[in-house]
């Protein structure tokens, strides 16, 4: 029995061993992976050449991921750059790291410099390459190492070149530091915000110095905050014909008062239209003159606003991050503003006493329309004109016709020209369209020089007024053709 015993034991172990080998998962074999070269772990490096090795993986084309791997491997080999590049370099600054150490202002400080340059790899060559074809999980893809190499002489000069311009932009922003420091010495106010412009702009090209860019910032508000427009010449009254000067003088309030020369400033007038210098830069003594050649209105009180003209679009060029200090400085601008007051006359227009009269037809007569007189003697006041009311009107048909005898009797009351408008309604009617009663008038306006008796000017309109009640339209009407009619008068 014991000899069987064996035998059956063998036979069973050899029947489990056999059939259990199918029920085994494909996706649990793992193919025999070849070793992989020494390479891959173990970097190369010799006096001539530096080496890097790049990996990549996917399911893309052999080529592809073979360009990735090369791609990597330069990264590598640019990051060995940047950590060579690191230099302990003693330079002169002429900011400060924060607002807390204003002392150290001008003193000199050793900082580590790492420069963010994208480097320029040239006769980056593959040496070898090394694939594996992986299955896991049901999922094939291929792994891809190359092992790249590049001249030391060649990472040398990207080094050097790295350096150089990281000199050059450190030098950059302190040169406009001392431009704007040296400027502010010699009164060159201008030059001195101007420079610290620049170096905002210039150091956000150099990682190390952007804590730097609110100091840069808050020198340059701190000089336009100290620049005041002062008014040296303003005149009580400007003709509004002949026109007139208003004289300025830009002033710096640092440690003693000074005029600063080449300062822009900008001249604004509201309420009143015309022709005057909008803009001009101060002169060698400060001073800045802001010309008016004609008003069109005559008030007794003209507002002019004078500030410098002053912007900084290269600080939003640089984008959201430094809008705050664009805000600043435009705000610190704004404290320069000043304002001044005028009275505008036309002393042609007051040489001349006029007298306005309006008549509208009624039925076939001429009526006098007092509302619109009162109306156009308020518009034509602000045109510069004298008004003087007549004390003795002269009959309708005789001013309709312009006779004789309205020249002399208005002479006689001391009238040198005289504005009759002559209206002639068409009739008003309801528009349910709109919902408003409309009415249309035919409007005749003559100026005439008594002294004369000659017609200096004759236009012709047609005007339409509309209300929600029919009573209300010829009100409506006086309201418009008061406006527009004084437009007309030259």
């Amino acid at each position: 029995m014991k000899p069987l015993t064996w035998f059956t034991i063998g036979f069973l172990w050899l029947f489990v061993a056999c059939g259990s080998q199918p029920l085994r998962a494909d996706s649990s074999i793992t193919p025999q992976k070849t070793r992989q070269p020494d390479w891959i772990t173990t970097p190369v490096q010799d006096k001539s050449f530096f080496y890097a090795v790049g990996y990549a993986e996917g399911i893309d084309v052999l080529e592809k991921l073979k360009d990735q791997a090369l791609a990597d491997a330069k990264a590598k080999i640019a990051n060995t750059i940047f950590e060579q590049a690191e230099v302990d370099k003693e330079i002169q600054s002429y900011g400060m790291i924060s607002e807390d150490s204003r002392e150290s202002l001008k003193t000199q400080f050793r900082q580590s410099v790492r420069s963010r340059s994208v480097a320029r790899l040239t006769g980056v060559e593959i040496v070898q390459q090394y694939t594996e074809n992986v299955k896991e999980d049901g999922l094939s893809y291929t792994r891809v190492w190359v092992q790249a190499k590049i001249s030391r002489a060649s990472m040398e000069n990207e080094r050097q070149r790295i350096l150089s311009e990281l000199a050059r932009k450190l030098a950059m922003v302190d040169e406009n530091i001392r431009k704007a420091e040296g400027a502010v010495k010699e009164g060159k106010i201008r030059e001195a915000i101007e420079a610290y412009q620049k170096a905002i702009v210039s150091a956000t090209q150099v990682e190390e110095r952007r804590d730097e860019i609110a100091v840069y910032a808050q020198s340059a508000t701190s000089l336009l905050q100290n620049i005041r427009i002062r008014a040296i010449s303003i005149p009580e009254s400007i003709d509004t014909d002949k026109g007139g000067k208003l004289i300025f003088q830009v002033i710096y309030l640092g440690d003693q008062e000074r005029s600063v020369e080449g300062i822009p400033v900008s001249f604004a007038i509201r309420g009143n239209s015309g022709q005057w210098t909008r803009s001009a830069l101060s002169g060698k003594n400060g001073q800045v003159v802001c010309e008016i050649q004609n008003l069109k209105n005559s008030l007794s009180e003209n507002r002019m606003t004078v500030v410098v003209d002053m912007d900084f679009p290269e600080l939003l060029s640089l984008g959201d991050t430094y809008k705050p200090f664009y805000s600043q400085l435009r705000d610190a601008v704004t404290r320069s503003q000043l304002q001044v007051s005028f009275k505008s006359v036309s002393l042609k227009k007051q040489q001349q006493t006029t007298a306005v009269l309006c008549l509208i037809q009624n039925d076939g007569n001429w009526q006098t329309l007092k509302a619109l007189e009162t109306e156009m003697e308020s518009v034509i006041l602000k045109r510069g004109y004298k008004i003087k009311r007549v004390t003795q009107r002269p009959s309708s048909q005789d001013l309709i016709d312009l006779t004789p005898s309205v020249f002399s009797l208005l002479k006689s009351q001391g009238i040198a020209q005289v504005i009759v408008v002559s209206v002639l309604p068409s009739g008003i009617s309801y528009q349910e369209s709109v919902g408003r009663f409309i009415g249309a008038y035919q409007v005749s306006l003559q100026m005439v020089d008594i002294e004369n008796n000659e017609v200096l000017q004759t236009e012709n309109t047609r005007i339409t007024a509309s209300a929600t009640k029919k009573e209300d339209v010829l009100q409506a009407f006086v309201n418009a053709a008061a406006k527009q009619l004084s437009s007309l008068l030259e």
